[in-house]
C-alpha cells in the first residue's frame, strides 16, 4: 500500500524543474500581480538541489505560534528499500523564528489517509464540483451542478498562468443564477465557494498529473476543515487557520498563505532545508536566516536583483507573525510597491548625477521622462529616464533626491 501510495510523490520528484539537472538558476517561488510575474530564485552553484525539502503538509498549531510542516521521502534505502517514506516534521517557532526537525513513525501516514478520506466525504447541500486538467493544455475545465434544479453547467478556458478567462467564467455562473456560488483566482490558484464548502484547484500540475496520464485532482474543504490533494503529492495540500481565516497552501518547497475572505496572498514560507528559512509577501518584504538572504534573489525577465540589495525597509523582522496574526498590512512609513509589477530591474552604473539603469526586456517600452524610483530609508527617491535604449536607461535624479548622492549603489533595486 505504501509503495503504491508514493509512486505518485516520486513522479512528482522526477517532473519537477528541480530535477532538472541541465537548470543552474531555479525559480522557487512566484508572485504575479496582473500579467507580470517575477520569481524568488536561487543560483544551484550555492545550494545543492538534493538539500531541498518538499513541504507535503502544513498546518498551524492552536496558538497559531508554530508553523508545522511536514514532508514525505523516500527512506535512505532508495529504489532497493520498496520506497519507504520518512516523516519528517519540521517546527517552525513564530515567535522566535527558530527552526527544529523531527524524525516521525509511519503511523502519521495512517493518520494523514484517514484525514483525507474524511476530507473526500465532505459535500455541500446544493453544489457539486468536479475539475479536471486539460491534457497538453493550460487549462482547467469545471462541471457544476445545482442539486436543487439538476441543472450543470461546464466553466473552461483558464489561460495559463494568470486566469484571464476568469471573468468569463464569473458571468457563466451568474447568467445560470448560480447564487451562493463564488469563483476567484488569485496566483496560481483558483478558489470555489459554495454555501458550505470551499475547493481550490492549483495550476500549473506537473504532467503526471494531468488527463493524459490518467491523473486529476479534486481538493474539497469544510470551511474548518483538511483539504487534500486526492493523489497525495502536496500539490494544494494544506489547511486553514483555527479561525478560518487563513489558507495554507504547500507547494514545493514552499507554503502560500491566503486570506479566505479575499483569496489575496498574503505571503509565502520557503524552506530551503533543515536550517534556512524565508517569508516574502507581494509587497516585496521579507525575513529570513542570513544564508538564505544572501543566496536568495528576485528573477525579473533577465535581470535578477539579490534580496541583499533591497533598502533595509524590506527586512521585516517578525513578519510571518504580523502575516499569521492580521498585521502584515498595517500602515507603516515605509513606501509599498508591488514587487511583481513594478520591479523592473537595478542601477547598472554610476556616474556622478547620472544613474545607469539596466532593465532588460521586462520593463516594457521606457520612454524619455519617465519616472522610475529606488527606495532608500523607506522613502521613494525619484529617477528620471533621460536616455532610453533596449535594455538600459540613462536617468538623472529629480525632486530632492541629490540629498541621496552616494546612498545609491550599484545594484540597487528599481522600480516603476
Amino acid at each position: 500500500m505504501l509503495k503504491k501510495a508514493f509512486l505518485p510523490l516520486l513522479s512528482l520528484l522526477l517532473v519537477s524543474g528541480i530535477g532538472c539537472s541541465s537548470v543552474k538558476i531555479v525559480p522557487l517561488a512566484t508572485i504575479t500581480s496582473k500579467d507580470k510575474s517575477v520569481d524568488i530564485a536561487i543560483d544551484l552553484k550555492k545550494k545543492s538541489r538534493d538539500e531541498f525539502i518538499t513541504v507535503t503538509e502544513a498546518e498551524l498549531s492552536a496558538d497559531d505560534n508554530s508553523l508545522i510542516l511536514y514532508s514525505y521521502t523516500l527512506g535512505d534505502g532508495g529504489f532497493m528499500s520498496g520506497y519507504v517514506p520518512k516523516v519528517r516534521k519540521y517546527t517552525f517557532r513564530v515567535d522566535s523564528s527558530t527552526l527544529s526537525m523531527e524524525i516521525l513513525g509511519q503511523d502519521r501516514l495512517v493518520e494523514l489517509k484517514k484525514r483525507q478520506a474524511a476530507a473526500l466525504q465532505k459535500k455541500d447541500e446544493r453544489y457539486d464540483v468536479q475539475m479536471r486538467y486539460h491534457a497538453g493544455s493550460s487549462g482547467i475545465r469545471m462541471v457544476v451542478t445545482d442539486k436543487k434544479t439538476g441543472r450543470s453547467i461546464v466553466l473552461e478556458g483558464f489561460a495559463s498562468p494568470y486566469f484571464s478567462r476568469h471573468g468569463t467564467m464569473v458571468a457563466q455562473l451568474k447568467k445560470f443564477g448560480m447564487s451562493g456560488l463564488t469563483l476567484k483566482a488569485e496566483q496560481n490558484l483558483v478558489f470555489i465557494k459554495m454555501p458550505e464548502m470551499m475547493m481550490a484547484a492549483q495550476y500549473p500540475l506537473p504532467p503526471a498529473l494531468r488527463e493524459d496520464s490518467g491523473g486529476f485532482s479534486l481538493f474539497p474543504q469544510g470551511m474548518g476543515g483538511y483539504r487534500l490533494n486526492t493523489l497525495l503529492q502536496g500539490m494544494g495540500a494544506g489547511q486553514t487557520d483555527k479561525r478560518g481565516n487563513i489558507y495554507l497552501n504547500c507547494a514545493s518547497i514552499m507554503v502560500r498563505f491566503f486570506d479566505l475572505k479575499t483569496c489575496k496572498l498574503l505571503g509565502q514560507f520557503i524552506l530551503l532545508d533543515g536550517k534556512n528559512w524565508m517569508v516574502v509577501t507581494p509587497d516585496g518584504r521579507y525575513d529570513g536566516t542570513d544564508e538564505a538572504l544572501r543566496m536568495l534573489f528576485w528573477q525579473t525577465g533577465e535581470e535578477q536583483v539579490p534580496l541583499k540589495n533591497f533598502d533595509a525597509s524590506f527586512h521585516k523582522k517578525g513578519l510571518l507573525a504580523d502575516i499569521l496574526r492580521g498585521r502584515a498590512d498595517k500602515e507603516t512609513d515605509t513606501v509599498k510597491v508591488d514587487i511583481a509589477g513594478q520591479l523592473i530591474g537595478k542601477v547598472r552604473e554610476i556616474k556622478g548625477r547620472e544613474i545607469i539603469v539596466s532593465t532588460g526586456k521586462s520593463a516594457g517600452k521606457i520612454n524619455m521622462g519617465d519616472k522610475l524610483f529606488v527606495v532608500i530609508d523607506g522613502k521613494k527617491v525619484t529617477l528620471e529616464a533621460v536616455f532610453p535604449m533596449m535594455t538600459i536607461t540613462r536617468c538623472v535624479l529629480r525632486g530632492h533626491g541629490d540629498k541621496y548622492t552616494g546612498r545609491i549603489t550599484r545594484g540597487t533595486p528599481v522600480f516603476r
